[in-house]
């Protein structure tokens, strides 16, 4: 035992032991991920059997996008999709990163933001009866929300369902910007959340528990330079339209 540190507090801590965040990169990862979104949106119900048993989307691959997964013990057990929207300054006419663009556009153009990225965070699964499911989701959540600090992002946006919109609004200090509307190829409907990246990222970040802030900075020293090698939108499009 570390001395000063009672059996509880010690527990609490190595909960997290094993787990480490990174972004999936190759196509074997990746694979892996679609098969991993597949078994937990249809544990949920969310999504209507697949021959393939895979769920990806044209979103997946798109240069604005990158996958967030936790491993534990080298498996991949949870991810999220994480998208750029670049801001309309950057020369871009009629781009949608994610189908929150599509699905909620009225909503996301009133929240206005045209000089600054916008980022989103969808597809949230988890392995299906994981033990560990609430470091898993505690460690993804974490990433994105630093992430979106890393992107230089004005609003953080997510599609929540069911128990997800609490979850998000606790823990990520989002709120509903709308009243949920069905999504492409889902069978349960979505609620936009969103929050402003400039109030809320300090305050995000301090409500994980300290244990999770721990474990992510000691393995994720360099988490924004990842996170802006994977996704640089402003600087990919402002080279295309030139």
């Amino acid at each position: 035992m570390i001395m000063g540190t009672n059996k509880a507090e010690f527990a609490i801590a190595s909960s997290f032991d094993g787990l480490q965040v990174e972004l999936a990169t190759i196509e074997q990862d990746l694979q892996q991920v679609y098969a991993l979104r597949y078994q937990a949106y249809l544990a949920e119900g969310a999504l209507e059997p697949r021959e393939n048993e895979i769920f990806i989307d044209r979103y997946d691959l798109l240069k604005t996008s990158a996958v967030i997964v936790v491993r534990d013990a080298g498996e991949i057990v949870g991810s999220i999709r994480m998208s750029v929207q670049p801001p309309s300054t950057a020369g871009v006419s009629d781009y949608l990163s994610s189908p929150e663009f599509h699905v909620f556009p009225d909503v996301i153009d009133a929240l206005g933001s045209a000089d600054r990225p916008i980022i989103s965070g969808a597809r949230f699964s988890i392995q299906p009866g994981h033990r560990r499911r609430r470091q898993v989701a505690m460690l993804i959540l974490h990433a994105l929300v630093a992430a979106s600090g890393a992107v230089g992002a004005k609003w953080a946006l997510a599609s929540a369902r069911g128990s997800h919109v609490a979850f998000y609004r606790r823990i990520i200090l989002m709120k509903e910007a709308c009243e949920p509307r069905p999504m492409p190829g889902l069978t349960m409907q979505y609620a936009l959340m969103a929050t402003d990246v400039d109030e809320s990222l300090s305050d995000s970040l301090a409500r994980f528990p300290k244990e999770c802030r721990a474990h992510f900075a000691k393995h994720n020293p360099d988490w924004y330079e990842r996170v802006r090698s994977a996704v640089a939108p402003i600087a990919h499009f402002q080279k295309e339209a030139a």
